[in-house]
């Protein structure tokens, strides 16, 4: 699903949530819904709403996926810029479950920093610290805080890839070593491939393109899966 498709949704599951026809444009819910659905700074999140708004106040109806996806795009910028990250596919469906296990288990909700929950967020993100692990489990608590829905799945694969600062490489950019450690751990392993299939990339495609351009011979194994894959997962 584009991005629009992904606003559209999760814009009505919050309309349904607060009991409203519309969110006008400085409502923070849907401040939080274009940062965290979308992936945008709150900048930009403040555009795409202003222009959806503008169009349904000018024609009298919403704006199709068609006309808002090319806006979206054009908004976030260049592929590769920066401050553009990609997503973790798979990540938040996992976190998701686990949550609900544990509020189940326990009759409550674990709160950002509850240890059984870092450990959940760890298993799903490999190589990520303490405080990162809360900053995922925080962005989930403020967007239900804010728009009265839990966080989409998505929102989380974008922001788990956000914090964790990761970007699917070109295939003959990746290093052997990293190559090599990441397909030796069935979690990092998944996730990648996930990664691939959000850009567009076919994995087997993927994996003889990058055998085609990395050097001869076996690649060196220093350190731990962790460290090796650390610039990847």
């Amino acid at each position: 699903m584009a991005t629009a498709g992904r606003l559209k949704a999760a814009y009505q599951a919050v309309l349904k949530a607060k009991g409203v026809p519309y969110l006008s444009v400085g409502d923070p819910a849907l401040q939080m819904l274009y940062e965290v659905v979308g992936g945008y700074n709150p900048e930009q999140a403040r555009a795409a709403a202003t222009y959806a708004a503008d169009y349904h106040r000018t024609h009298g109806f919403p704006i199709s996926d068609a006309e808002f996806d090319p806006y979206l795009d054009q908004l976030r910028g260049p592929t590769g810029s920066p401050d553009q990250f990609d997503p973790l596919v798979g990540v938040g469906a996992q976190i998701r479950q686990g949550y609900g296990d544990l509020t189940q288990a326990r009759g409550m909700t674990p709160q950002p920093g509850d240890p059984q929950l870092n450990a959940l967020i760890s298993g799903a993100v490999p190589g990520i610290d303490t405080a990162q692990q809360q900053r995922i489990a925080q962005r989930g608590r403020d967007y239900y805080a804010t728009t009265g829905t839990v966080i989409p799945d998505y929102g989380i694969d974008q922001y788990a890839g956000q914090v964790k600062g990761y970007r699917v490489p070109l295939a003959h950019q990746m290093a052997p070593g990293a190559f090599d450690a990441m397909q030796a751990d069935p979690v990092s392993k998944a996730l990648f491939e996930g990664g691939l299939g959000a850009k567009g990339y076919d994995p087997a495609s993927y994996y003889a393109q990058h055998a085609a351009a990395r050097p001869r011979g076996t690649a060196p194994r220093t350190g731990s899966v962790a460290r090796q894959i650390a610039g990847v997962f």
